[in-house]
């Protein structure tokens, strides 16, 4: 377990995220649980959702998984266009795009960027919107105007 065999780099994990968010050894993987992805641009501010963001037994060479709670429809995951994986969790990055540098809050960065572009395209039904490959979906004045009565 890489906890194990980096205790400082645990040290270092514990202490980047706050409360709500609490550290929790779930089996033999360690999760950050009981806080939300919380997303805000131009103007749009989808609710908050329970979340949690799951060390892999790889980490930190593999990314981190995130979960929301509770899990998508199941009839979403692994859908083109969803940007969920098979398994429900959320297809926040490429596993190329992540390096061993990247922590809990890096995934929580990048986990609010891609809660956003999932809560405007997937859930208000968006889908003439291109999926960015990074960052926030871009929002004409109308969409933001709509989005932002919801």
């Amino acid at each position: 377990m890489w906890s194990r065999a980096d205790p400082a780099r645990l040290a270092r994990e514990r202490r980047l995220l706050r409360a709500p968010w609490r550290l929790k050894l779930q089996g033999d993987r360690y999760a950050w649980v009981g806080g939300t992805l919380r997303a805000f641009h131009l103007g749009v501010a989808p609710p908050t959702r329970p979340a949690e963001l799951i060390y892999p037994r790889g980490f930190p060479a593999r990314f981190m998984e995130v979960r929301l709670i509770p899990d998508p429809p199941r009839e979403q995951w692994g859908l083109l266009g969803t940007h969920l994986n098979v398994d429900g969790s959320a297809c926040f990055i490429s596993g190329e795009g992540w390096t061993p540098q990247m922590t809990v809050q890096t995934a929580l960065n990048l986990a609010c960027d891609w809660w956003f572009n999932f809560w405007v395209i997937v859930e208000q039904g968006r889908w003439n919107l291109s999926w960015p490959s990074e960052g926030r979906v871009a929002l004409s004045p109308e969409a933001r105007a709509a989005l932002h009565r919801r």
